[in-house]
């Protein structure tokens, strides 16, 4: 009889251990579809799930080669082209004084201002850190000009309601002159913001190339 107990008990067990392996690889397989679905889903976006996506901009190397892209076709077409850049002011304090969370929230909330703005066809890229560039093909200066103002007070007016403090931009605009690649462009940007920064920061300042009119409202270099 105890024999038999064993037997029996055996073969229970034998089949509780069968039932185990047989969920397990059931588990086994789904886990397996589900990665798979995964890396497919994440190959249709172009880019991994650790990837950081934090401000959905394009990336440095994407401004680079559609630059040269527009310069290209300004040249060819005779279309105006403008470049602006977008610096935020004081950003370190609000990572000091907040914690680099509240730093990241910023820089999500400006980068959709700044796609809030934007046109099909332009291009919004973080640059580094807190710095955009908006890329506006057959955009006249004073427009581009008109658009950085706009987006600056708003930022601004943002700021009242902002739980980290005042948070401001200061912005350089750049129209491409004759002859201009986008290296050159670029630069006068870069000098239109730094001016913008020396002068007080929380202000728009553009770069006026020979035969160029400037817009109005706004400092010049």
């Amino acid at each position: 009889m105890a024999a038999e107990c064993d037997v029996e008990g055996l073969e229970a067990l034998g089949t509780t251990v069968l039932q185990l392996n047989t969920e397990l690889a059931k588990i086994q397989r789904q886990w397996s579809r589900a990665n798979r679905e995964s890396r497919r889903s994440e190959a249709k976006l172009g880019k991994p799930a650790h990837c950081d996506a934090s401000t959905e901009t394009d990336k440095r190397r994407r401004l680079e080669e559609v630059l040269a892209v527009e310069v290209e076709r300004s040249r060819r077409q005779r279309h105006p082209l403008c470049l602006l850049i977008a610096d935020l002011d004081h950003f370190g304090q609000i990572n000091e004084r907040w914690g680099h969370e509240a730093g990241a929230e910023v820089l999500r909330d400006f980068a959709a201002l700044l796609r809030e703005h934007s046109r099909q066809g332009d291009l919004v890229v973080q640059s580094g850190g807190k710095r955009f560039v908006v890329l506006l093909p057959k955009t006249p200066l004073e427009p581009a000009v008109v658009d950085a103002e706009r987006i600056r007070q708003q930022l601004e007016w943002r700021s009242i309601l902002s739980l980290h403090g005042p948070v401001t931009a200061s912005f350089g605009v750049a129209m491409r002159a004759e002859g201009e690649g986008a290296e050159d462009l670029l630069r006068r940007a870069g000098q239109a913001l730094y001016r913008s920064k020396r002068e007080g920061r929380n202000r728009v300042t553009q770069s006026i190339a020979s035969g160029q009119i400037a817009a109005p409202h706004v400092s010049s270099c």
